[in-house]
């Protein structure tokens, strides 16, 4: 039962205490299932680990409960703070790890390698964060789908970081005498990158949905289709990056550290965006 709903006090402190401790369950599932994986690496162990993936399907399930007990208390509205959207980009790039791992098993644990303690980093950081006044927003349809959208495409670019610096990584390892044990089991550069740009082109098309998007909702909230600000601004550096990326791949075939160093570069602008400009407002300049 979810807190709030006309419960007493106690029944809403007891409520909150019980979502608050499946929160830190869920978080440390995330990062056993991490270090099972790192373990199996160190170990040169080929075979993906089915109890990983069941700890992370699990550990994304409770998270979801959490997120709708939120939801619940909240009357139903959207919370958009830092928080929040540190907790709904964690879940959604869970997600795309779950369905990666379906995929191709191999390679969904080289990238958990990273992206799990991503995911961690982003929900321990989401409860560390000072208290924000809640932001919420009424439930609507355009809104919903435009953070579905915007959510869907930053895990997908998270997942391209985390295989660009995993690229990075193999790369160095094949140029060292003595490579680290972690990454002599990854799969070869051609395949890491070739995954790169299939998540890159998908993020893409769901930046670009995203914007346009956005700018549908502004225009009917504001009566303005685009509104100068950082976000917009990092948002539309960040379309260009990619964009570039993907055409110079087309055309003049980017690849290697030049793909790599687009891609961060990309995602950091992408970061600083979405979270970094709410950090500054909601936590820096306490609004």
């Amino acid at each position: 039962m979810f807190p709030g709903g006309g419960q007493d006090a106690a029944s809403i402190a007891s409520g909150e205490r019980m979502i608050t401790l499946f929160f830190w369950i869920s978080v440390g599932m995330y990062a056993v299932a991490g270090g099972v994986i790192a373990y199996r690496y160190l170990n040169r162990l080929t075979v993906a680990s089915l109890l990983s993936w069941w700890m992370v399907a699990v550990a994304w399930g409770i998270q979801g409960y959490v997120q709708l007990g939120r939801f619940a208390d909240e009357g139903w509205q959207l919370e958009v703070n830092l928080s929040a959207s540190l907790e709904l980009v964690s879940w959604v790039t869970a997600l795309l790890y779950l369905v990666g791992w379906r995929v191709n098993r191999h390679e969904a644990r080289s990238v958990g390698l990273l992206l799990l303690p991503l995911v961690v980093v982003l929900l321990v950081g989401a409860r560390l964060l000072p208290g924000s006044v809640p932001d919420l927003k009424p439930v609507d349809a355009l809104l919903v789908t435009h953070l579905g959208i915007s959510l869907l495409a930053y895990g997908l670019f998270s997942v391209a970081a985390v295989l660009a610096l995993l690229e990075s990584l193999q790369e160095r390892s094949l140029k060292s005498k003595r490579p680290h044990p972690l990454l002599v089991t990854l799969p070869s550069l051609d395949r890491l990158e070739e995954r790169l740009f299939l998540m890159l082109r998908f993020g893409f098309v769901l930046l670009t949905l995203s914007m346009v998007t956005g700018a549908v909702f502004s225009h009917e909230h504001s009566g303005h289709w685009l509104i100068l600000n950082h976000k917009v601004v990092f948002s539309w550096i960040t379309w260009i990056l990619f964009g570039t990326l993907l055409v110079g791949r087309h055309w003049r075939g980017w690849r290697g550290r030049y793909a790599v160093r687009l891609t961060l570069w990309g995602y950091l602008c992408l970061v600083l965006g979405y979270l970094g400009v709410k950090f500054v407002a909601q936590v820096l300049l306490s609004k």
